[in-house]
This record gives C-alpha cells, structure tokens and sequence, in this order.
C-alpha cells in the first residue's frame, strides 16, 4: 500500500509481489469525497523461492564421524514457504543428504564440502545458496565451538498494538574450554538484554512495534560473534528475526498461510 502520494505517478516495488494477475487500485481523497479507480488486469512473473541456511554456520570445522545438523528453509512469493521434499540438501563431495526442513549426518567424508540447499517452488522455480563445511581427520579435542537456538525468531502483533514482546535466545559452548561472545542486531525496534558475555547464556530479544505500520512485515539480523580463542578461528552466527504487525507470518508449518499484496494507491 502506497499513501500520501502527491502528484499524478508514483512507482511500486514489485519485488515482494508474487506471480499471477492482479489490478492496481487508486484512491483518490480531497477531504470531503472519496473515489478510486481499478488500473488494466496485469500479469505479474512468478519469482523463484529464497532459500536460507540457518545452521551450520559457513566455513564449520569438525572431526570425522562428528554429527553435524543441517537446518534451513525458503520463502516463496507464490507459496508462502517451500518444505518437504521441495528442499534437497546436497555435498559436492557425498551427493544427495536429504530432504526437508532438518537432516543430520554423520558420515560426512574427509575433505572441504560445499553444501548446497536446494529449493522448488509450485511452479518449478529453482534457486540455491551453500556453505562450506571442512571435515578433518585430527583427533586433538574439539575447542570453544559457538552454538545458538532457536535458528529463527518471529514476532507477531496485532493490529495498532503497542506493547513489546520478547523472547530468548539460547547460547552455547557445544567445544572444550571457555568460549567468550558478544552480540548485536541491525533494527531500531529490536533490543538485546546484554552485548557480550560467556557460555551458556540466556539472551533476551525484544521487539517493539510501536510506529510500526499495519501489514508491515520487518525483518533483522542477530549477530551472535564468537573472537578467535581456544584454536579456534573467529565463529559468527547469525539468526534471522521477522516482525509482522497485522499479518500472517511464515513459520516454517507445513501449510504455510497465502501471502497476498494488494496495493491501494492514496492520492490526497
């Protein structure tokens, strides 16, 4: 939705639009009367869905014959999310991993690994992304390795609501020895109860969305940093953080809710 527009023309991201016809509705207000208009049905491409890699985080070192959990998923424009077997984990060295949202391995081989998730939307458009995993044969003890959960947070507010909400991120130390941290986010109505500190630790995230528009859906970084301690190299782990207000969010449910984008044009 587009409002306040002064002026006879205006332009539309069409980035988050998903594929099908749609109209254009302009809605023109003086005051005291109120008109609109429907533009010419448009037909809009469909987009290819965005896959994420949650965890591992890229460039992991492990042992081999160490478990190592795969997490991931995809927003789609046209399907709300993509799951199951419309996401396929891959190794460059192994093959084919696995299906779906989560996998583990176990028997990953001695080498650098790229590995990629693949996504599928309904309409049979594919996109990728990847990360390298290491797998070494040094059998000296695993030092201060950084692990955080949950892999995603969302916040959901109703409509006009104005109170925060908060939930906690957990960190942890899944090595050896004493693995320091400091954190951050990237959003101004999102907060942290602490920017460093020592794990395992309880890191409370909250959101505020008050000035946040109805039917608006922000999204953020938590920037989890572990310094290079211990022989380990520098760790960073991020966590994506969505706030909707007003509106449906994806949260990875296999029937992910329509997203549909209707964009009244307020011309005053």
């Amino acid at each position: 939705m587009r409002s306040n527009v002064s002026g006879t023309s205006t332009t539309i991201d069409t980035t988050t639009l998903d594929g099908g016809t749609g109209i254009f509705r302009v809605v023109a207000d003086d005051g005291a009367n109120t008109g609109h208009a429907n533009s010419a049905p448009f037909t809009m491409a469909n987009k290819p869905p965005m896959p994420m890699i949650f965890i591992p985080h890229n460039g992991l070192r492990i042992q081999y014959g160490q478990l190592v959990n795969f997490s991931g998923a995809a927003m789609d424009w046209q399907d709300g999310g993509v799951t199951g077997a419309n996401l396929v984990w891959s190794s460059n060295l192994d093959g084919p991993l696995g299906t779906g949202e989560q996998i583990s391995s176990q028997t990953l081989k001695v080498g650098t690994h790229t590995i990629t998730l693949k996504a599928t939307n309904s309409q049979g458009l594919m996109a990728t992304t990847s990360i390298t995993v290491t797998v070494h044969d040094d059998l000296s003890l695993l030092g201060p390795t950084l692990t955080a959960a949950p892999i995603q947070v969302s916040f959901s507010f109703a409509k006009d609501a104005m109170a925060t909400k908060s939930t906690t991120v957990a960190i942890g130390n899944a090595g050896s020895g004493n693995l320091n941290w400091t954190a951050s986010v990237n959003a101004p109505w999102l907060s942290l109860s602490a920017g460093s500190g020592t794990a395992p630790a309880s890191l409370t995230l909250t959101a505020n969305p008050a000035g946040i528009a109805n039917g608006s859906v922000l999204s953020a970084t938590l920037t989890l940093v572990a310094p290079a301690q211990g022989g380990q190299p520098t760790q960073t782990l991020t966590i994506p953080v969505l706030l909707g207000k007003d509106i449906p969010l994806y949260a990875g449910s296999n029937n992910p809710p329509q997203r549909k984008v209707r964009l009244p044009i307020v011309v005053r």
